[in-house]
C-alpha cells in the first residue's frame, strides 16, 4: 500500500486483492445438520470497505466504487449484479442489487435467494471496478467479510396439541427459528420459543493483485 506524507514514498505493503471469492449459503436456505436431527434457516450479510483511506480526515477519500458480482450455484449457473460502496457498506445479501425496495419484501426475487438459485450453497466473485483516474490513482480495491445469521430459537408445540403428543413428522426432530414465520409451516400450535439469531463470520479467499497499490494518506506530524 503506497503511503503518502504529503508526497508518494512508494510501496511498503502488499495491496488488496483484485478479486474476492466467497463460498456461502443462499439466503433462506434450510440447512439440516446433526445427523438429520436439526434444521434451521440461514441468511447472510456482507461488509465491504474500500482499501483507499485518508487518515487525515478519517474518511474514504475517493469517488463511489462499483463492485461487480458473479454468482454461481452448485450447477455452475451464473448470475450477475452490482452495488456501490463509498466509505463503508453493510448489506444483506438479498438486498444487493435491489435499489428500489431493500428489505425482506423482495427477497424471493433476489439472485442470492435459495428459491431463485435452486441450490442451498454457491460462490460469489467480487471485483471492484478500477477508476476513475484521479491524480494518477485508479486502484479502487476493496476488502469484504461475510457474516452468517443462523436461526437459534426452537419451534416447540404447545401442550395439548398434536405436535406435543408426538403426532406428525419427527425427521428432523428439531426445527430452529428466528421468527414465528419459521414455525408456521409446522404442526398447528407450534410457536417459536426464545427466538434469536447466532452469527458467525466466514473468511473470503483472495485472488491476484492490481498493478497499482492502495493509496493511504497519512497526515504529516
Amino acid at each position: 500500500m503506497p503511503s503518502s506524507l504529503g508526497r508518494s514514498i512508494g510501496p511498503r505493503f502488499g495491496g488488496c486483492p483484485n478479486v474476492i471469492t466467497l463460498n456461502h449459503f443462499f439466503d433462506g436456505a434450510n440447512v439440516v445438520t446433526h445427523d438429520n436431527e436439526v434444521e434451521g434457516k440461514v441468511e447472510s450479510e456482507l461488509t465491504i470497505v474500500p482499501c483507499q483511506r485518508d487518515y487525515l480526515t478519517q474518511t474514504f477519500n475517493g469517488p463511489d466504487i462499483t463492485v461487480q458480482f458473479l454468482v454461481f450455484n452448485e450447477f455452475e449457473q451464473r448470475f450477475s449484479t452490482s452495488t456501490k460502496v463509498s466509505c463503508y457498506k453493510e448489506v444483506r445479501l438479498s438486498d444487493i442489487g435491489d435499489a428500489l425496495q431493500p428489505g425482506p419484501a423482495n427477497d424471493q426475487f433476489s439472485i442470492f435467494n435459495v428459491g431463485v438459485e435452486g441450490t442451498i450453497t454457491g460462490m460469489s466473485r467480487l471485483r471492484s471496478v478500477a477508476g476513475p483516474n484521479i491524480d494518477g490513482y485508479d486502484g479502487r480495491t476493496i476488502l469484504a467479510l461475510l457474516t452468517e445469521n443462523w436461526a437459534a430459537g426452537r419451534c416447540l408445540a404447545e401442550p395439548g396439541t398434536s405436535g406435543a403428543a408426538g403426532v406428525g413428522p419427527i425427521d428432523p426432530e428439531l426445527t430452529l427459528c428466528a421468527t414465528q414465520a419459521d414455525c408456521d409451516s409446522l404442526e398447528p400450535g407450534t410457536t417459536c420459543t426464545n427466538p434469536f439469531i447466532k452469527t458467525t463470520s466466514a473468511n473470503p479467499q483472495f485472488q491476484g493483485s492490481r498493478l497499482q497499490g492502495d493509496r493511504i494518506t497519512i497526515p504529516v506530524p
